[in-house]
């Protein structure tokens, strides 16, 4: 299947620091890609560049075969929907309200039937009329993720099947919701489009993932299926971590906190 997004020798720098280093690889519709790595590892830098919020620079991005920086604004939200890490909501906009937005430039006709059904989803129906700033964080970010989702589909309509990017959707949420999200996310990709998730957690990305790509100061240090990515030699590789690597009974590779030991290396 012919690739949603291309990478070719994409690099980003700020004056004398590399953050990203000839990064090559591909994104394919219908597929879940979590993104891992220690802190400064480039993750977030590499979902910026994925969604055109940053321009490489060297190197090339390729949304739909065409470059991402050719895209006005408009025409490439329609494409591509992007939940941040940090989304502040300052002002009394109810929770319909911050879904809604994710509708913009749509008429109202096409997003309400899908608000309710994504406020369902999220688990925030009873909450729709709840001014945003009192709830709480994992709330805000539930809610979030709806307006993107409303995003994501409402551009479906009219381009096809689009790109779903995920910024460490779950670091706010409790362990049902973790789940919920990252199952409501895979969902979409069995629909036809392209997730990919920046995440922390090695468990919950092994659950979600089709692939995992692991980053190390900037470069991908492993791009594979979860038996791959979380290995023995990664973890002491690039988490500086040894710790042994369990297997579920859906024979998917899980690490727990109480085994690791601290490598003595940078």
């Amino acid at each position: 299947m012919n690739a949603v997004l291309q990478l070719r020798s994409a690099s980003y720098r700020v004056k004398d620091a590399v953050l990203l280093d000839q990064i090559s690889v591909d994104f394919r519709p219908g597929e879940t890609v979590a993104i891992v790595g220690p802190n400064g590892a480039g993750k977030s830098t590499l979902l910026r560049l994925i969604s055109g919020d940053l321009s490489p620079s060297s190197g090339h991005v390729q949304l739909l075969g065409r470059d991402i920086s050719a895209y006005a604004p408009r025409d490439l939200a329609k494409r591509r929907s992007v939940l941040s890490q940090h989304v502040n909501v300052s002002f009394p906009f109810t929770v319909e309200e911050v879904v809604r937005m994710g509708g913009e430039g749509h008429a109202d006709a096409e997003s309400n039937g899908l608000i309710d059904s994504l406020l369902d989803e999220v688990e925030l129906a009873a909450l729709r009329h709840r001014e945003f700033p009192t709830l709480s964080g994992g709330e805000q970010q539930r809610a979030h993720f709806a307006r993107t989702l409303l995003q994501l589909a409402l551009g479906e309509r009219t381009h096809g099947k689009g790109v779903l990017l995920l910024d460490e959707p779950t670091s706010s949420l409790d362990l049902r919701h973790q789940i919920k999200l990252l199952d409501l996310a895979r969902s979409k990709a069995r629909e036809g489009a392209a997730v990919i998730a920046v995440l922390h957690d090695l468990n919950l990305a092994a659950r979600f993932a089709d692939r995992i790509i692991v980053m190390k100061k900037g470069t991908i240090a492993c791009d594979g299926d979860a038996t791959t990515s979380i290995s023995a030699k990664v973890m002491a590789d690039v988490f500086s971590i040894s710790a042994p690597i369990r297997q579920t009974q859906q024979a998917l590779p899980f690490v727990l906190q109480q085994d690791m030991t601290i490598l003595d290396r940078p």
